[in-house]
């Protein structure tokens, strides 16, 4: 049975793997970079560890930057979990952070730790992804230890911080949704990030 990852992550695949390839390049002269403070940013140095060491107050800046290091040293296995943890808790986070803008950071941060790595460890690396969540045998344990460490416990700074609304110095609260379902937005962010039976 194929899993949906698979398909979910189609668009990051070719997007990691293609960069560079652009025909035509604007010079660099005329792209302004506006970075606000904590967009994107690790606040937590947690290196290569194995799931069983990660907790639910790690941010997916601080994971990816982990799941890195893993791939450069070969430790693929342990990588592969750390990217679907980070992924899941941006999925998580996407549903509870109000500014719609802000959300890009789910696909911008495992970009950008893809692209971190080099060759041929990036490879080797994205097989070893492929082969464990794009296999629902594989997946299952993975999705198990994920429901274990449990939903994220932090503020989202790093995905608040990406948005429109902190560049352009909008953002009047917390950056929260008002009425959000922690319970709801756990399953439904292990389900359409992993395809992960939902947790009774």
């Amino acid at each position: 049975m194929r899993s949906y990852f698979a398909i979910s992550l189609l668009g990051l695949i070719l997007s990691v793997f293609t960069s560079g390839c652009s025909l035509k390049q604007e010079p660099q002269s005329q792209i302004k970079n506006y970075e606000t403070p904590g967009n994107l940013k690790s606040t937590q140095s947690i290196g290569c560890m194995s799931v069983s060491k990660l907790v639910n107050t790690y941010t997916p800046p601080d994971i990816y930057n982990g799941m890195v290091k893993c791939a450069r040293e070969g430790r693929y296995s342990e990588g592969v979990y750390l990217f679907a943890l980070a992924g899941v808790y941006t999925a998580y986070d996407r549903s509870r952070v109000f500014d719609k803008s802000a959300h890009q950071a789910h696909t911008v941060l495992p970009k950008n730790a893809l692209n971190a790595i080099e060759e041929p460890n990036k490879s080797a690396f994205w097989k070893e992804v492929k082969n464990t969540l794009g296999n629902s045998k594989e997946l299952l344990p993975v999705c198990r230890e994920i429901a274990r460490v449990g939903a994220p416990d932090y503020h989202p700074e790093y995905m608040i911080q990406h948005g429109m609304g902190a560049t352009l110095g909008r953002n009047k609260t917390d950056g929260l949704v008002s009425s959000f379902n922690s319970d709801k937005a756990w399953k439904q962010a292990l389900l359409s990030y992993l395809n992960c039976p939902i947790p009774s």
